[in-house]
């Protein structure tokens, strides 16, 4: 199995037997349909007496993790090798209560779709035709904590680490790659990287194609000039757009209208080939706009294509979300958080970036403690079941039964414009004995209701 393949892969980085046999049952117990996941629950599902083991794991066993780092590149590589394969960038954020975690602000997060107390990382997956796997994570260490020495103290962040932007780290994890030799011909990411032109020389400098999304306002040089790239889609004719499918979704091939414009005034020392891509939503409308460059002449297909696969990255993320809890929530105390081996603690367990805390996720976890059944069977484990045990609620806690008949009786036009403005009182209207005369006329008594309705235990 690959599971057991990657073990021991992995497994010779720890020279005894007792942490090994501790990675395999973590990551056996993350992977596990557990309700909650933290050190407690993933070392009874391994068969222990006590969250010990697991703790030292993570706090007190030595173990590089960037050697282990390298092993899974590798065996990455040894399976899902291709010299088409993209490398897709993305980040991540994780919602944060307090300040002590390391990283942590306010700062936007895509995550919420906001600006929240959060705490972000850059992923990098590797995506072929096939398959896609997490290859590599980095934490973003916001300014604020660089140059707060009191703070880089208190959490034990090494002098060496310095303030890097998330355009820096992916170039980093990507350089990396690079020179391992991981099979690879593109790169693919969001504007976050798109609109870094440090990224995009980086990757002209590794011979490694890109297809990065980039503003509306982005400006790029043509026969006519340098004009912004969504006064260029406005001008062009309807025969420059073509429908293509960017790759199979939840719900079939998603086609779209690309158009593909040349930029022979963009080449560099580099040379190569650059293009301006264009997406069109056949439905909204709605314009997307790509930079791309490959050393050699590209089609239309062959840069959509790369363009598509980078959503590959969200169906990571979503699935190690469901799958996965983040390490944030492993039942560490708040000094397990502030070790000072941070970069150790913020090693990635299948793709998730967190350090251990002391927060309980609870069975409503944001991103769901329980497998969706498609990735449980793909990953060759049991169905997920409910955590929720509704007889096991205290009687005070549970949701008084309301009559199917009677709420339905009681949807007045008055009962719903009262809805509208105070909810409580109108679902207290609807949710007693119809007094109607209707009713009373029609035999609707209470009485009759509540003895024909298995549900209408107790009057609400």
């Amino acid at each position: 199995m690959l599971f057991d393949d990657l073990m021991l892969t992995v497994g010779h980085r720890f020279r005894r037997p007792e942490p090994r046999r501790r990675v395999r049952d973590f990551v056996r117990g993350l992977l596990a349909p557990l309700p909650t996941k933290n050190c407690w629950t993933i070392a009874e599902h391994a068969g222990d007496a006590g969250p010990d083991g697991m703790q030292d794991l993570l706090t007190r066993v030595k173990w590089d993790d960037t050697a282990v780092r390298v092993d899974v590149r590798a065996f990455v590589a040894r399976q899902l090798g291709d010299a088409e394969a993209v490398l897709v960038l993305d980040e991540t954020g994780d919602l944060k209560k307090g300040r002590h975690t390391v990283g942590v602000q306010r700062q936007y997060s895509g995550t919420a779709g906001k600006i929240e107390n959060c705490q972000l990382a850059v992923h990098l997956v590797y995506a072929t035709e096939a398959a896609h796997a997490m290859l590599d994570t980095a934490l973003y260490l916001p300014k604020s904590w660089c140059d707060d020495p009191e703070r880089r103290s208190e959490a034990g962040i090494p002098d060496t680490v310095r303030f890097a932007t998330k355009p820096q780290l992916a170039s980093r994890m990507i350089e990396a790659a690079v020179a391992a030799g991981l099979p690879c011909r593109w790169a693919a990411g969001d504007e976050a990287y798109g609109n870094d032109p440090r990224l995009a020389a980086r990757l002209r400098q590794l011979r490694l194609g890109y297809v990065l999304a980039v503003a509306c306002s982005h400006q790029v040089t043509t026969g006519i000039g340098t004009h912004r790239v969504d006064v260029l889609a406005a001008g062009l004719p309807t025969t420059a757009w073509q429908r293509v499918s960017a790759g199979r979704g939840a719900k079939g091939y998603r086609y779209y209208d690309w158009s593909f414009t040349a930029l022979p005034h963009a080449a560099d020392a580099h040379d190569g080939h650059h293009w301006l891509l264009i997406r069109r939503n056949r439905r909204t409308g709605k314009l997307a706009f790509y930079r791309c460059w490959s050393p050699e002449p590209a089609a239309l297909h062959t840069l959509v294509t790369v363009a598509g696969r980078r959503w590959k990255i969200e169906e990571s993320l979503c699935a190690t979300r469901r799958l996965v809890v983040s390490p944030t929530q492993l039942g560490g105390t708040r000094r397990e958080v502030s070790g000072s081996e941070w970069l150790t603690r913020s090693r990635k367990v299948n793709g998730d970036k967190s350090m251990p805390g002391n927060q309980w996720p609870g069975p409503g976890v944001r991103g769901g403690a329980l497998g969706d059944p498609r990735d449980m069977a793909k990953a060759g484990l049991p169905e997920a079941q409910s955590p929720v045990d509704v007889t096991s609620h205290p009687p005070e806690r549970r949701l008084k039964p309301v009559p199917r008949s009677a709420a339905v009786m009681k949807h007045s036009r008055g009962n719903l414009r009262n809805a509208k403005r105070c909810p409580a009182r109108a679902f207290k209207e609807m949710s007693g004995p119809p007094t109607s005369r209707s009713d009373v006329r029609q035999g609707r008594t209470w009485d009759r209701l509540r003895d024909a309705s298995p549900m209408a235990t107790q009057v609400p």
